[in-house]
């Protein structure tokens, strides 16, 4: 079994380094970047909300706020500690390509691994705010039982991360063995090389975008079961539409792949309490752009509602983000790194309140919620605050 410590220094960085997309919002992808594409927390009171043939526009708005990083046993990134190989240092240096081979094979004849590094955090914060514009159909056709629609919904969104760090450190003893092979020269510019490339990373993490996202879209199958119960299908396409470059650390779109997301969404509308839940499953493409293939997510909205008045509902919401496959990488080296954190899988919990007013009996539907995240793994924990308006449009 792998050490707590063997997985901070192998993960910590790779955390850092896609910092900027760990939150939660309206298109993300299941693991690259410590996000997903899908926004947990998006289903509430339309959930137990009745729908019928007609149109539909809602406008969810959400500030999701983090300033923890966990690792994959669940602690806080603080202490951020590694080894630069021989390689990576040899091949860095300011060495002919004709001579590196002889200098790699002197500093293994002297017993030189690496040099160790290690830094602090001392603050790290990341920042989503995300608009996402949906629209849905809902028909009088029906197959198997079911009335027949679609949805369609694009996001924008505006991300900005900052972190800081103590300055590193190096393994003196490290660098007093490399400096007898090569010279304290050498050793100088080594030292110098590993601590530019820790920084290089920690910075690459900071910054903002402002973007479109992906855009996702759906057929609908919706079954009212009687009972004021009703079940509804979705089979949803994500698209690869928003702003992504991947040379950047933070955009508003999350890659050069596709996603598939079906989900399954349950209404109880009752004399006192409602209940819904949304069970949702994504699978996603390799981003082509990266090599990098995102593991399996499962997703699980669930909310619990009660009149106060004729007009508010008061309750409590929350979700399940789970990963249930490994990401895979085309990279060696990235792959190490996801090997090392047991396939890089993420996980969180959020629980919190949520207040529905509903407006003339239904001409439109406004919705708080502040959904806390616990126990979070390979990603962020953070607090997501939702505003959300909801109108039918008729036929």
């Amino acid at each position: 079994m792998k050490s707590k410590s063997t997985r901070m220094q192998t993960m910590s960085l790779t955390l850092l380094a896609t910092a900027a997309v760990v939150a939660a919002s309206s298109s993300a992808m299941a693991a690259e970047g410590r996000g997903q594409r899908y926004s947990p927390g998006v289903g509430g009171s339309d959930m137990t909300s009745l729908l019928v043939p007609g149109w539909y526009g809602q406008v969810a708005m959400i500030h999701y706020h983090a300033t923890k990083l966990k690792d994959n046993n669940g602690d806080k990134v603080g202490a951020i500690s590694g080894t630069a190989s021989r390689d990576s240092i040899v091949s860095r240096l300011p060495i002919p390509p004709a001579n590196q081979a002889a200098a790699n094979a002197a500093l293994a004849g002297a017993g030189f691994q690496g040099v160790g590094y290690n830094t602090n955090v001392n603050n790290f914060r990341a920042d989503v705010y995300a608009a996402l514009f949906r629209v849905t159909y809902l028909s009088t056709n029906q197959a198997f039982g079911a009335n027949l629609g679609f949805t369609a919904m694009l996001p924008m969104v505006r991300r900005q991360t900052s972190i800081s760090a103590d300055p590193v450190t190096l393994s003196a003893a490290n660098l007093g063995v490399l400096g007898a092979v090569i010279g304290p020269t050498g050793a100088t510019e080594a030292g110098n090389t590993i601590r530019n490339t820790v920084n290089s990373q920690i910075t690459g993490s900071r910054g903002q975008a402002t973007g479109m996202g992906d855009l996702e879209m759906s057929p609908i199958m919706h079954w009212e079961l009687g009972d004021n119960q009703a079940i509804s299908f979705a089979p949803t396409i994500v698209i690869p539409t928003g702003d992504y470059n991947k040379n950047s650390g933070i955009n508003a779109g999350y890659g050069n792949f596709y996603t598939f997301r079906p989900s399954v969404q349950y209404g109880y509308i009752g004399d006192g309490w409602d209940v819904g839940a949304r069970a949702v499953l994504s699978f996603n493409t390799r981003n082509k752009d990266t090599d990098y293939k995102s593991g399996n997510m499962f997703n699980l909205d669930f909310q619990l509602m009660k009149f106060i008045s004729d007009d508010f509902r008061l309750g409590l919401q929350g979700y399940v983000v789970q990963q249930i496959s490994d990401d895979s990488s085309g990279n060696a080296a990235t792959q190490a790194s996801i090997d090392a954190a047991d396939g890089s899988r993420m996980r969180t919990f959020a629980l919190g309140p949520s207040l529905a007013w509903i407006m003339n009996g239904g001409e439109m539907m406004v919705e708080g919620k502040l959904l806390r995240e616990f126990a979070s793994r390979n990603r962020s924990e953070g607090t997501a605050y939702w505003l959300t308006i909801s109108k039918p449009f008729g036929m």
